[in-house]
């Protein structure tokens, strides 16, 4: 059986695409999503992502960084 991997763009450019992509992640319906940084209010989104997804990659210039683990993956 093949494997299907669904990734959201663009959470934390508005407050209903957030809500959005952490509704469908919490349901197991995404498996990633990628983060618009230069909005305002990313401090919150983060936070509020960190506790819906598996886990999260903070990405600065040329440096990827794990920065939450907060589910075991089976």
């Amino acid at each position: 059986m093949r494997r299907i991997v669904l990734c959201a763009d663009d959470y934390a450019i508005a407050p209903g695409v957030s809500a959005g992509i952490r509704e469908l992640i919490a349901a197991g319906r995404l498996n990633a999503t990628s983060v618009m940084t230069v909005f305002p209010g990313l401090d919150a989104e983060a936070a509020a992502l960190v506790a819906a997804a598996l886990w999260l990659v903070a990405v600065r210039p040329y440096a990827p960084v794990i920065a939450s683990v907060s589910h075991d993956v089976t």
